[in-house]
């Protein structure tokens, strides 16, 4: 039996309930959860020791992100993401979960309920796989009689999970997932029971929704020169003359300003409180299911050089737009170059018309494209914009796809568009 067909992951089908409503809920309570996580981690056949990491420090986030780039990318592919420790100080908090893996009689002794391990006796040399869970809140729009209304779930952000490669195939990333879900129990006190799952193919369970990435090639040469992007060499001075030209509307830069910044080391606190209210905001207008920044993680995201950060003003000064983006680079294995990508991660907008959004892109691209800042821009959809209409908006659409599990919650599934969630 597939490990994931008795666990609790379960979309609702709300098509035949009237007016369509419905109301999220935990499948298992903590207690249920905990004692089958302990039941199968018992019976199973897999036994490997681990090390739990609350908070660690450079020097262990060094070995974290070695481990990462060379065991995360699970396709035959020679272009393979490489994560950057910018990226990896962001994105790990200090009550993150990380959880190091070992083969029997290699770990140190596993620390008692609330305690981490000591991280100078992390035997990093001998580690065969990785989980690092970021905590965060979850907020679910709940379609009740209460207009706008949504719940909110304390989750983990599952998005690493890797295991060397001889050991792949051998359903040992269900013995993985089985222990940072008992972990994530016992180490939060029972108060994180659920959580959310990203894998680029279906599994044999319900998704709640799906993704698809859309590129805007910037830099032609040098995706070309990649293997990124597939192209006749007639039709080179085509892409450059499509994507190299930015057509947005005259008047834009008349009636507001564009500012970049590659990282605000001192963030004003009032600077800090709009943005932060105004991302709020607009993901409870746009979105049905989202992650609910705390103020803390707005700052790091402002202060972090990993993140493009454009501010759109008007003419009174006033902020009325915000974008996001996060570097992530692509490796050519074969040629050992790389390729900058600056993926959408957060951002607010005052209008949502699909004729202002065509400017946003425009003028974003042109930006990034005369600084120099990235190679290709990746938006997954996201955006008030339907999946047929993305080419109108110079935007290719890629292969690779995106499912979303979710963990011990029942919901209904969730249109791309409304699904405000964003994976590093």
């Amino acid at each position: 039996m597939s490990f994931w067909l008795n666990k609790p992951l379960h979309v609702k089908n709300i098509q035949n309930n009237l007016n369509n409503k419905f109301s999220s809920d935990l499948i298992k309570s903590p207690d249920d959860l905990l004692k089958d996580c302990i039941d199968e981690i018992n019976k199973s056949k897999i036994k490997l020791d681990y090390n739990i990491i609350m908070d660690p420090n450079d020097e262990c986030k060094n070995h974290l992100l070695k481990f990462i780039n060379n065991n995360y990318d699970t396709s035959n592919s020679h272009l393979v993401l490489q994560y950057s420790k910018s990226l990896l100080d962001y994105f790990i908090n200090n009550d993150s979960l990380c959880i190091i893996f070992y083969p029997k009689g290699h770990g140190t002794t596993k620390p008692p309920k609330s305690q981490t391990t000591n991280k100078n006796k992390c035997n990093f040399d001998k580690m065969v796989g990785l989980i690092i869970a970021k905590k965060h809140t979850l907020s679910i729009l709940e379609n009740t009689n209460t207009p706008n209304y949504f719940k909110n779930y304390e989750t983990i952000d599952v998005d690493f999970l890797c295991l060397i490669k001889p050991l792949r195939n051998l359903h040992i990333s269900s013995y993985m997932i089985n222990i940072v879900t008992k972990e994530c129990l016992v180490q939060y006190n029972k108060q994180v029971c659920s959580a959310i799952y990203t894998i680029n193919k279906p599994i044999k369970v319900p998704h709640f929704s799906r993704k698809t990435f859309y590129h805007r090639p910037l830099n032609i040469n040098e995706l070309i020169s990649s293997d990124m992007l597939n192209i006749e060499s007639t039709n080179e001075n085509v892409y450059k003359k499509i994507y190299n030209t930015f057509n947005y509307h005259k008047n834009f830069f008349t009636d507001c300003s564009l500012e970049y910044y590659n990282h605000i080391q001192n963030v004003d606190d009032s600077l800090l409180d709009f943005i932060y209210d105004k991302l709020l905001t607009y993901n409870k207008t746009n979105y049905h299911i989202f992650e609910s920044k705390s103020k803390e993680d707005v700052k790091k995201m402002l202060q972090n050089p990993v993140f493009h950060k454009f501010i759109i003003k008007n003419k009174s000064n006033e902020i009325i737009d915000f974008i996001c983006l996060y570097n992530l680079n692509t490796l050519n294995k074969n040629t050992n170059t790389f390729i900058r990508c600056g993926h959408f991660y957060s951002f607010f907008l005052h209008d949502n018309s699909n004729s202002y959004i065509y400017n946003i892109l425009e003028v974003i691209s042109e930006y990034c494209y005369k600084h120099n800042l990235i190679d290709e821009l990746i938006i997954m959809n996201i955006l008030n914009i339907p999946c047929d209409k993305y080419k109108l908006f110079k935007l290719l659409k890629g292969s690779g796809q995106l499912f979303y599990y979710i963990y011990n919650i029942d919901i209904p599934f969730i249109h791309s568009h409304q699904n405000g969630l964003v994976t590093i």
